[in-house]
């Protein structure tokens, strides 16, 4: 998701890359290169997905940004927004300034952490694990009570969905917390929101069998993939939102200790639905076969 759909040239050899512009909010790497990578005047001129349009599409011996490698000559082109009808010229020196952003987040993607930002990263990693634990017994809570709710005949509730989202900030002390210039173009509603993270599954129903993975069950999620195996970091298990936070998140490991606050939001979905046949003189309303429908798939 988050991908480029087209590349073509035309004549003049100007690439026309075809991007949806709603991915923007798909793209959770190339927002955090946006906001803390790119000039307070080039965050005016890129979207985050016009970054990743411009990554991908340098030709593959050009694909060494990994290394910090950036084209000394970069073509300019077009970024066609197909989902809304726009399209945008971006020039060879924005798009340079661009995929330099992008060099430089990978650079610090691969760095040999400090002793301090070591153990930031442990730290963190040691008290996200037993922070899970806290989340998924108020989740486990919730369910049940929810699950109550169905077996009871509530007369409302027919079905229900439970999300949890995870809000990271920065430290008031970051120079980008409050920087209304560096933020002017920022995507997010909030200058010192480091990432968000959605979606965060606890597979309610399995927590008990051998196999579990999730949220607190305390096993190693490290992704050690192109990682250096002697990093301290990497000598210990990961916990579920520590994976999440680096390897989905994409916040490059030396920028952990920036974290100041973390927010929490469990939203409940409190679902009801009504089978109606308008056929006949009155409303035929068939509510209890519905009921007795989502509670079996629940039990």
């Amino acid at each position: 998701m988050g991908g480029v759909r087209k590349i073509s040239v035309d004549d003049s050899g100007c690439k026309h890359l075809t991007i949806n512009y709603r991915d923007n909010e798909w793209n959770h790497k190339h927002r955090y290169i946006h906001k803390y990578y790119l000039s307070a005047e080039d965050k005016g001129k890129l979207l985050p997905v016009d970054l990743v349009a411009l990554e991908e599409s340098l030709d593959e011996d050009h694909r060494d940004l990994w290394r910090g490698i950036v084209p000394e000559i970069v073509k300019g082109c077009t970024i066609i927004y197909q989902d809304i009808g726009a399209e945008k010229c971006v020039d060879s020196d924005l798009a340079r300034r661009g995929l330099l952003a992008i060099a430089a987040y990978y650079k610090d993607r691969r760095a040999k952490l400090t002793p301090e930002e070591v153990r930031a990263a442990l730290n963190l990693n040691e008290w996200l694990r037993e922070y899970e634990k806290t989340l998924l017994a108020k989740l486990l809570s919730i369910e049940e009570e929810l699950k109550n709710g169905l077996r009871g005949n509530d007369p409302f509730l027919v079905d229900y969905e439970i999300d949890l989202k995870l809000d990271f900030y920065l430290r008031e002390d970051d120079p980008f917390y409050d920087n209304e210039e560096a933020n002017k173009y920022d995507c997010d509603s909030h200058s010192a929101l480091m990432c968000i993270m959605k979606y965060i599954d606890y597979h309610e129903g399995v927590i008990s069998t051998p196999n579990y993975r999730g949220l607190g069950d305390d096993q190693d999620h490290s992704n050690i993939c192109n990682i250096e195996h002697s990093d301290p970091v990497y000598r210990v298990k990961h916990c579920t939102l520590f994976r999440e936070l680096i390897d989905h998140s994409h916040v490059p490991l030396n920028h952990l200790g920036r974290i100041g606050m973390i927010w929490a939001n469990i939203e409940v979905q409190y679902q009801n639905m009504v089978d109606i046949d308008l056929s006949g003189e009155r409303i035929v309303v068939r509510q209890e076969d519905t009921w007795q429908g989502k509670l079996k798939e629940h039990d």
